[in-house]
């Protein structure tokens, strides 16, 4: 029913007895609503008319759930090739998002040191039901071994239907140091 409503070609939010005031922008559902025009009297409710508008948020760092020996800072989650302990497991995970019907871009910044090989260093994934619901997954594979190499990684995906919980997780195959600078999720339809 929830994704009948967000389907609609005009929604309609009631103030009283759920908001003290209209806010230009609010989440519901997973989707993002902006506030159109004025707000109107019928009957003895006051309502005003919203509008779904696409995300372009950056999430922030201190969202995501860290593995042991993984290091975060105010502006980087810093993934060392030094402690075997993470090879091969998943280094960052969460935020555990609602994300509402249509299609999303996924885009991660990364800086890539101390390469070893030619070859997959990461593999991003997007998930759902505690990790058991692929939404969708991209291996990094870095074809350049020289130092300090500036990755942006883009995953383009579709949800098909409304999701809670969705985590963007990044697999560490233990070949490289990674940074990861910022992570941005944007609505593209």
């Amino acid at each position: 029913m929830i994704d009948e409503v967000f389907s609609q070609p005009k929604i309609y939010l009631i103030k009283d007895m759920w908001l003290d005031v209209f806010p230009d922008t609010i989440q519901q559902f997973g989707y993002i609503l902006e506030r159109y025009g004025d707000s109107i009297h019928i009957g003895n409710c006051e309502i005003n008319e919203y509008v779904k508008a696409l995300r372009n948020e950056e999430i922030s760092l201190q969202e995501f759930r860290i593995r042991d020996g993984v290091i975060r800072d105010n502006n980087s989650i810093q993934i060392p090739k030094s402690i075997p302990s993470i090879h091969n497991k998943y280094a960052i995970w969460g935020p555990y998002f609602q994300l509402g019907k249509g299609d999303y871009l996924l885009k991660y910044s990364v800086r890539a040191t101390n390469i070893n090989q030619n070859g997959p260093i990461a593999a991003i994934d997007i998930v759902t039901e505690h990790g058991t619901h692929e939404i969708a997954k991209k291996e990094v594979i870095q074809s350049d071994p020289s130092n300090n190499q500036s990755l942006d990684i883009e995953i383009q995906f579709e949800c098909n239907k409304r999701y809670t919980n969705v985590e963007f997780r990044l697999l560490h195959y233990g070949n490289a140091d990674l940074v990861v600078e910022n992570v941005r999720l944007i609505g593209i339809n």
